[in-house]
């Protein structure tokens, strides 16, 4: 599980999107695992790592960095 603090302090009209990046390990092996935004508090962005040959999350620390960004549409 990858946190951030949440920018915006708030989740109303808050998006969120993700993208993992091997660090430090080669190409194959950064492949194998994929970033996906799970949930989202005021306070806080939650994101998880799982593997995409045989789709189990990790739960274990992996050599990657996970990019994130965030929108807040203006009313």
């Amino acid at each position: 599980m990858v946190t951030a603090d949440n920018p915006f302090r708030t989740t109303d009209g808050v998006f969120v999107l993700c993208q993992l990046c091997p660090n430090g390990m080669p190409d194959a092996a950064g492949k194998l695992f994929e970033a996906f935004f799970w949930d989202m508090t005021d306070s806080r962005l939650r994101f998880r790592i799982r593997r995409a040959d045989n789709h189990k999350w990790v739960n274990d620390p992996q050599p990657v960095r996970v990019y994130w960004v965030a929108f807040k549409q203006q009313s």
